[in-house]
């Protein structure tokens, strides 16, 4: 009799572990889905970063004038699938981050054969 009792009481302390087992996966579900949904707002602000960093640049040297040159350091996030020069007097730089298409108005004229980098990391433009 005492080892049927032994029995039971070690299944009822493995369902008592399934159900706590349960219950905290259920309780960090949703703070990984906010966790990931915050590293995506970080890469899009740092992308949009390194997008108007580009922009002063340009600005600044359409400001001084002909044969003026600088290099620009900028950091991608990853999940930069594509971008491309696009728009009337190619003044858009469109970016397809991720599935969202992000479109950016530069205030100049780009060179349609320039291009923006796409691969995560460090570049100089």
């Amino acid at each position: 009799m005492d080892s049927l009792r032994k029995k039971r009481l070690g299944q009822g302390d493995a369902l008592n572990y399934l159900i706590l087992t349960g219950v905290i996966i259920l309780v960090l579900i949703p703070f990984f889905l906010v966790f990931k949904g915050n590293i995506d707002e970080i890469r899009t602000e740092k992308l949009l970063d390194a997008t108007e960093m580009v922009i002063n640049a340009v600005t600044d040297i359409s400001n001084l004038g002909a044969g003026s040159a600088t290099t620009v350091t900028v950091d991608i996030p990853s999940g930069v699938l594509e971008s491309s020069i696009d728009g009337e007097n190619n003044k858009l730089l469109v970016i397809n981050f991720g599935g969202k298409i992000i479109i950016i108005e530069f205030p100049k004229r780009l060179d349609p054969n320039s291009r923006f980098p796409i691969e995560e990391g460090r570049h100089r433009i």
